[in-house]
């Protein structure tokens, strides 16, 4: 008996968990010098777990909400209980929520470096998108950044008259009769998705023309396209337990995705040297990041991506923008109000300029339902938040390498220390002073702000004002509240629901109209976001 239990292997394995154990008691005593000498205090604020070991509590409740669309409910209302930042356990490791300004300014921007996206969206979501500007960490997303940042500063006037085209394909499929309810929301992302392969790939997916959308490969991809990043998604909300979900039909809509994406990417590489030869400008983005490089899968991955995020992106705004003005005719009586110079032409870049209150009221919605509410980082390293310690909650705290940071931009944009006691009230005119800093992020910050920041604020703007002028009412079409769709991007479950009544305006003839530059979205609409860091 004593044989087996002194035996090498036993003796080896006895070792190895002294080894561990002597480990662990140095790494705590090195954590403990290196928050004294950082000036860090204790994270005080824990949440209550019954299992305080796992913290599977938590993650289940956490997963239960998702299924019932109250996540961002219920992220809410803890932060009314345990302040803006606050500690929990996931899976056995340390979890840091927050929604402090100055700590998101730290993880996005000043300590960048300090932190990289998380191992769950880099493993699930590079199934459909490659190792591509949305799914990689360091040198590998700088490369993928530095090759697409070019193309989307580049002007594109004609551009606009494709988004006029696509315009006038939405708004014949809106009722004019003044009493059909639309649900806008499903328009405005098959609008985005035939917009944005327009621009991308050169060849739209019109989705948005029921003819050629029942039976067509365009049509097959779109049902794909939107299985495999549901699935996606999911798989990443629920790392690491994404097994116990099903995965039927993943790998089959991948493909499908890609075999369609590789066409375009193909004819791209064929007018590749052409284009490099004449020196002509690239026709589509796709043929701008050709030029830079013939890696088949490479594009196809960068194009899958930018497209994942200027599409959602702007449909989620528009969708969530129209869902709260048919329920305030107010608003859309002072929006209406403040195009009426335009007497139903189609906007210059000048005039755009100039409409100041449907700044206010693109503000207002990005704050209320940010497209992305939430955001998980990973310390790469040993690093510090600079807020969140103490009794005051105003000491920096100490981030071990591998814990992760939630940040929650939606309770971020809901405090009423920050937006006063209205805070969850739809109120355009706060926009007249509200201060544009670290406490409105609805497009990320740092050098991972979103790419297609600027063209989705452009689409929307355009798109409202073209909306404003061919409608003169709006009102809601169902009773329902606002409740969350977490995918890529948030939405309201319910879409929005309308009733549009025409306007007496013909502003259909509008085409030819002297044309503006979808570029440059936010200057535009002279809105100043947080400081980019765009150098790193």
């Amino acid at each position: 008996m004593d044989s087996i239990i002194f035996g090498p292997a036993a003796f080896n394995s006895q070792v190895r968990q002294c080894a561990g154990a002597l480990s662990n008691v140095f790494r705590r005593r090195n954590l403990r010098v290196l928050a004294a000498k950082l000036g860090c205090q204790p994270l005080l604020s824990q949440f209550r777990h019954k299992d305080r070991i796992f913290g599977l509590d938590l993650l289940l409740e956490s997963a239960g909400q998702l299924k019932q669309h109250t996540y961002l409910e219920n992220s809410l209302k803890r932060s009314l209980i345990y302040g803006n930042t606050w500690s929990a356990r996931g899976l056995g490791k340390d979890v840091i929520h927050t929604h402090e300004p100055e700590n998101l300014r730290a993880v996005y921007c000043r300590q960048f470096n300090d932190f990289v996206i998380t191992d769950a969206r880099v493993k699930h979501f590079s199934t459909l998108l490659g190792s591509s500007v949305f799914s990689t960490n360091g040198a590998e997303w700088k490369h993928s950044r530095a090759m697409l940042r070019p193309a989307f500063a580049i002007d594109r006037a004609a551009d606009v008259d494709i988004f006029e085209r696509h315009v006038q394909k939405m708004i014949k499929l809106i009722p004019a009769d003044g009493q059909s309810v639309v649900d806008l929301q499903d328009l405005f992302f098959r609008f985005t998705m035939d917009l944005g392969t327009d621009i991308f790939f050169g060849e739209s997916l019109n989705s948005l023309q029921d003819d050629v959308r029942k039976d067509s490969d365009a049509r097959r991809f779109e049902e794909a396209y939107e299985a495999a990043k549901k699935h996606c998604v999911r798989n990443t909300q629920l790392h690491p337990m994404y097994w116990l979900r099903s995965q039927k039909g993943f790998k089959e809509a991948v493909v499908t995705v890609q075999d369609f994406m590789d066409r375009f990417v193909e004819r791209a590489l064929d007018r590749r040297q052409l284009l490099k030869d004449s020196e002509a400008q690239s026709e589509t983005f796709l043929d701008e990041w050709a030029k830079l490089t013939s890696d088949k899968v490479k594009l196809r991955s960068e194009l899958l991506s930018v497209l994942l995020a200027a599409r959602d992106t702007t449909a989620a705004l528009l969708g969530n923008l129209f869902f709260v003005l048919a329920r305030r005719p107010d608003v859309w009586e002072k929006m209406s109000s403040e195009i009426q110079f335009l007497q139903g032409e189609r906007p210059t870049y000048e005039q755009l300029k100039l409409l100041k209150y449907t700044k206010w009221c693109m503000n207002e919605s990005l704050r209320l339902h940010p497209q992305v509410p939430v955001h998980v980082r990973t310390a790469s390293k040993d690093t510090v938040l600079p807020v969140g310690g103490g009794k005051d909650g105003k000491s920096p705290i100490l981030v071990p390498a591998g814990t992760a940071v939630v940040m929650n931009t939606y309770c971020l944009h809901r405090r009423e220390d920050i937006w006063g006691e209205d805070a969850q009230v739809f109120r355009p005119e706060r926009w007249a002073a509200s201060p544009l800093d670290w406490s409105f992020i609805p497009f990320s910050g740092g050098p991972r702000r979103c790419l297609g920041a600027d063209m989705a604020i452009s689409e929307a703007v355009y798109i409202t004002v073209r909306l404003l002028q061919h409608f003169k009412e709006i009102k809601a079409g169902d009773a329902e509240a606002w409740q969350e769709d977490l995918a890529v991007t948030c939405s309201n479950l319910h879409g929005a629901r309308v009733i549009l009544t025409p306007a007496d305006v013909d502003a259909s003839a509008g085409v030819d109209s002297a044309p503006i530059t979808l570029k440059g979205g936010l200057e535009c609409l002279e809105v100043e976001y947080p400081e980019t860091c765009l150098s790193a």
